[in-house]
């Protein structure tokens, strides 16, 4: 039998005899199973997470019991949740589960979920579907030292990103920033596929990966505004709010009313990495990636007219997004171009008075018509095979480059396109368009809400306690706030905050903030990273230090890393007691629900 938000064990107490399946599901005692999507439309968590959700609450009764905490009825479902902020996140995070596992506290939480740089960090833990958790300290130095370790080659990394334009059916500036920006951070070509981070025994908590609908994120108002939030996990890809999911290894593919018309290959983590860490981009650093790009896979010594129209015409784009002059290249483009003639039958002639509008326009022309100028005089003079290979990569250059004008990011097909309105009325409600558009556009979840509050704010998911790590750049408090404030505005249940947020809460945090809950209510702890019992008189010191910058890809050395690390765990390791403090007292409150409601047994 259940009631409130967690599970509750069998009437024998300790010892007594465990909780099924079922009941490890559903919250509401004979309800049990009034959240399996098999009843509820496509709501609710599916039979392998909630197989899950059985095995990792015992393991959590039994860590919890370690630490002083007899569950002899309820055992609380804590999510932990890691915000984004780049390399910053991926470290402190990595940190902070360290710092979970020494102190004997890693096996009470339920549910991981990360934006942005937390995903990283996530990435690289359960890589491949291994048991990180077990051997812990040797997958964290693993993964350290790969972050502080060399940059992968670009000719690695182009051969992904060649794989990449080759499968896609909506190639994009998710697949050049995956292959050619992320791993830059990460030291990783990461391959392995998110089904694969399957765990049936419950040995880690269970990964949740989130991004963001663009298109939905442009119409955020009434029942729209639980339009953008979505999830991946190894068994489903959904909107994590409303609506049916797909099967993991079935998102990307080619939908019509609920059935595959073209199977594509499953994204594999590099890519969702990409796609959940795209927040840092803007066009100044990909146009700069597109310049490097350029001289390192183009081969050879000669320079046909392609490659150097291609070069100049970055160059172009590269100074106009600066707010440069690039007058200087204008005679040399034209002379390019010369007798060239766009699909209009019209020459291509680039004016230095050009307008950022026109100058886009001029770009995407040129975008479009490459092929066809140049297919036919593509010979280099060099080998066939160099011949082939470079014009791979100009097509490939030239696509990117149109997806830089055009900020095209994350396409993918939508699995909810052709369903029918009268089988999917939430999904009607919200954002009807999803029924009818045969793509959509997935993107960092930072660019909405830096925090993952609304994976496991999830009602079927019966969330108790969520502990955010905050490691944004700016202000500490922004993410707890700007939760709150769409909780409410969507009429999901979140804890008051008992004082006013202060200035100094903003440019001098506390360590450790705890907004309580109650019975229906989940309880809330924020810990932002750098804090006045951390850093003391210099948190401006340390947020300078580690501050995002676009720009620079690889600053955090070994000695930078370590330090950053030891930061976030005196986070958790000072602030042990206080964090069970608040599972007892949520343990507290359940009981006595059970009581007064006459449920106990």
């Amino acid at each position: 039998m259940q009631n409130g938000n967690g599970v509750i064990l069998g009437s024998g107490g300790p010892g007594g005899e465990a909780f099924s399946p079922g009941q490890a599901a559903g919250g509401r005692g004979e309800e049990e199973d009034v959240f399996s999507p098999e009843q509820n439309g496509g709501l609710g968590i599916n039979k392998d997470e909630r197989m899950f959700v059985y095995k990792r609450l015992k393991r959590a009764k039994d860590c919890l019991a370690e630490n002083g905490i007899e569950c002899h009825e309820f055992v609380p479902r804590i999510a932990l949740i890691g915000s984004g902020g780049g390399k910053r996140a991926t470290v402190a995070f990595l940190a902070a589960l360290e710092a979970f596992g020494e102190s004997n506290l890693l096996d009470s939480i339920l549910y991981l979920s990360g934006v942005s740089g937390s995903t990283w960090c996530m990435a690289s833990l359960y890589h491949d579907g291994r048991d990180w958790c077990s051997d812990q300290t040797a997958v964290t130095k693993e993964i350290i030292d790969r972050l502080g370790g060399k940059k992968l080659s670009w000719a690695k990394c182009g051969e992904r990103l060649k794989e990449y334009y080759k499968q896609a059916d909506h190639y994009n500036l998710t697949h050049f920033w995956s292959a050619i920006a992320v791993t830059t951070w990460i030291k990783d070509l990461d391959t392995t596929l998110l089904s694969k981070q399957t765990d049936v025994n419950g040995r880690v908590p269970y990964p949740i990966y989130t991004v963001i609908d663009k298109n939905c994120k442009q119409q955020l108002e009434g029942s729209a505004l639980k339009g953008p939030w979505f999830e991946l996990t190894a068994h489903e890809a959904r909107y994590s709010l409303f609506g049916p999911p797909a099967q993991q290894k079935e998102f990307g593919s080619m939908f019509k009313n609920g059935l595959i018309v073209k199977q594509m290959p499953e994204m594999d983590m590099l890519y969702i990495q990409g796609m959940c860490g795209s927040a840092l981009a803007d066009a100044q650093l990909l146009w700069r990636l597109l310049k490097e790009g350029i001289k390192e896979w183009l081969p050879g010594q000669s320079r046909p007219s392609w490659r150097l129209a291609l070069e100049t015409l970055v160059d172009i784009n590269s100074l106009a997004s600066e707010g440069k002059d690039y007058s200087r290249h204008v005679q040399r483009m034209n002379e390019l171009l010369a007798g060239k003639l766009d699909k209009s039958r019209k020459c291509l002639i680039l004016d230095p008075k050009f307008t950022k509008a026109e100058l886009e326009d001029y770009t995407l022309v040129f975008c479009e018509c490459f092929s066809d100028w140049y297919e036919s005089d593509r010979d280099s003079g060099e080998s066939d095979v160099v011949r082939v290979d470079a014009w791979i990569w100009a097509k490939i250059l030239a696509s990117t480059l149109k997806c830089v004008k055009t900020w095209k990011w994350g396409t993918t097909y939508n699995f909810l396109h052709g369903r029918s309105k009268e089988d999917n009325t939430s999904v009607q409600e919200v954002v009807p368009s999803l029924l009818t558009t045969e793509t959509r556009d997935y993107i960092d979840a930072g660019l909405l809400l830096n925090s993952p509050y609304f994976s496991v704010l999830r009602e079927d998911r019966k969330v108790d306690l969520v502990i955010s790590l905050d490691f944004s750049d700016g202000d500490p408090m922004m993410t707890v706030e700007e939760a709150k404030k769409m909780a409410m505005e969507m009429k999901i249940p979140f804890p008051d905050f008992p004082v006013k947020i202060t200035s100094e809460d903003r440019s001098k945090p506390k360590d450790f903030y705890a907004f309580q809950g109650d019975r229906k209510i989940p309880t809330v702890i924020h810990m932002p990273l750098f804090n006045k019992v951390n850093c003391d008189k210099d948190i401006e010191v340390w947020r300078e230090k580690y501050k995002t910058i676009r720009a620079t890809f690889d600053r955090y050395n070994p000695e930078m890393i370590e330090d950053l690390k030891q930061k976030s765990k005196e986070n958790v390791q000072k602030n042990k007691d206080r964090l069970l403090d608040e599972i007892k007292e949520i343990i507290r409150l359940r009981q006595n629900q059970l009581r007064f409601t006459g449920l106990h047994m």
